[in-house]
């Protein structure tokens, strides 16, 4: 059963998706739809395979992925998107490489757009170990530097997530 929360979370998804093809579609001359409906369809089926085939192409190709270091996957992105133009009449993309150049145009758009909306937000957080030098040591008096040695000891992680939706989904 879907919640609410997950069918506005899908709209979100669709009208980004719609958009992103939109933009793309007036970046690249190589790429272009009949009309709108062929538009709003393609970002239907763009947002469900998203959601569906996407993870599982990642998986399978996960060694793929690794030993390419991460770049395998804009390949598996265009991939996705040449195979939904196939699909879509009136959605029309020239060649492979071309939805390669338009999965990154739909990506930066979508990514942009989520930051934007509020679907994804970064947070930063900063740790200190606990033994090092610098978590022993009592607060600095205010007068002057700190007089600190300098050892392989002080290390300060400095980790950069996505922040998880609170609400349920």
């Amino acid at each position: 059963m879907l919640s609410q929360l997950s069918f506005i979370r899908f709209g979100w998804m669709w009208i980004s998706a719609s958009l992103a093809l939109w933009i793309t579609d007036a970046a690249f001359e190589s790429l272009w739809f009949d009309g709108l409906s062929s538009l709003a369809l393609s970002a239907l089926v763009l947002t469900l395979a998203n959601l569906t085939l996407k993870p599982l192409l990642m998986l399978l190709s996960l060694p793929f992925i690794v030993m390419s270091l991460g770049l395998a996957i804009p390949l598996i992105n265009g991939l996705v998107l040449v195979l939904i133009a196939d699909f879509i009449t009136g959605f029309h993309i020239s060649g492979y490489w071309m939805g390669v150049a338009a999965s990154l145009v739909v990506s930066f758009v979508t990514f942009l757009l989520a930051l934007a909306t509020g679907q994804r937000l970064m947070r930063v957080q900063s740790t200190v170990r606990p033994g090092s030098a610098s978590a022993q040591e009592p607060p600095s008096t205010g007068k002057g530097p700190p007089h600190r040695r300098r050892d392989d000891s002080e290390v300060i992680d400095v980790e950069v997530r996505e922040k998880k939706d609170s609400s349920p989904p």
